[in-house]
């Protein structure tokens, strides 16, 4: 019974994220014909600096030790079919150290223990240099242009979903960008568009990317294209899941921190899913723990 349970909550939780899909053309659909177009676009102009700043902090978060859980669910079978098909579902337990703009994930499943250390190293404008230890396969490296979109454990969200980008990783990619004013609510949609084929590292494509009122500071969702203008991916940001604080020993839901993040891979079609449930805001942080150098021990 409870195997039967949990297998009718991950196709609830695949469908529900296909559904989000409307959810997010209706919001593009007004700005997708002719945004794009074959001219080289403006330099991102300054007075979208601070909303370029939020949209680069937005896995931001307070110093400590944060715990939570890694999932993906996926359907099974022929990729053509809509319902009615089991869904694959995995997951990993998540430890994230943060400290300042250093941040340490490790990635444990619950049958092979400890797979992934990944650390996030702040480099000013440039972003987060991102180490990765792969455990089963006893390498380690520094993941380097096109290698910090690799996949995290094979999931929807890519290493540089989870670092901080900087000003300088945002505008290497991108050089034009828009801002709209949504009424009613004061949120913003920024639309970056891409320098243009063969002129970055990696062929980006648009992103379109969904803030808050400026007065809250958060970042909602983000919407990524491929070179082709195909939508590939979609990150949607919660504020309101509560996580355990150990300083209080009372839950709580962070306003300004997202805890859950929920990435809708369509090409895929898949949901991968990192939710907080706890908050150590009293743990001190060993500095070794960010040393490139022991990530093999």
């Amino acid at each position: 019974m409870q195997a039967r349970c949990s297998h009718v909550a991950s196709i609830k939780v695949l469908r529900r994220g296909l559904a989000a899909i409307a959810s997010a053309l209706l919001l593009l659909v007004d700005s997708s014909a002719g945004s794009i177009t074959a001219q080289q676009p403006d330099p991102i102009p300054p007075s979208l600096q601070v909303e370029i700043e939020r949209l680069g902090a937005a896995v931001a978060r307070p110093d400590g030790v944060w715990r939570g859980r890694l999932t993906i669910a996926a359907r099974a079978g022929e990729r053509s079919a809509l319902q009615n098909h089991s869904v694959k579902r995995r997951g990993y337990d998540l430890l994230w150290y943060q400290s300042g703009a250093r941040r340490r994930l490790e990635l444990r499943s619950r049958r092979r223990g400890l797979e992934a250390v990944v650390l996030f190293l702040p480099r000013g404008v440039s972003g987060s240099a991102i180490w990765l230890s792969d455990r089963p396969r006893g390498q380690l490296r520094q993941l380097r242009d096109d290698e910090r979109f690799l996949r995290v454990l094979n999931t929807g969200f890519r290493f540089a979903d989870l670092a901080e980008e900087g000003p300088g990783v945002l505008e290497a990619d991108y050089q034009g960008a828009a801002r709209r004013v949504l009424a009613p609510s004061n949120r913003l949609r920024l639309d970056l568009r891409p320098i243009g084929p063969g002129l970055t590292p990696r062929a980006t494509g648009r992103m379109v990317a969904l803030l808050d009122a400026p007065e809250n500071g958060r970042v909602m969702r983000r919407d990524f294209y491929t070179a082709d203008r195909v939508l590939e991916r979609s990150l949607f940001y919660y504020y309101d899941s509560p996580v355990l604080l150990r300083s209080t020993g009372q839950t709580a839901a962070l306003d300004r921190t997202p805890t859950r993040l929920e990435m809708l891979d369509l090409t895929d079609e898949a949901i991968s899913v990192i939710e907080f449930h706890r908050f150590d805001d009293t743990a001190g942080i060993p500095e070794s723990l960010f040393d490139p150098d022991r990530l093999t021990h």
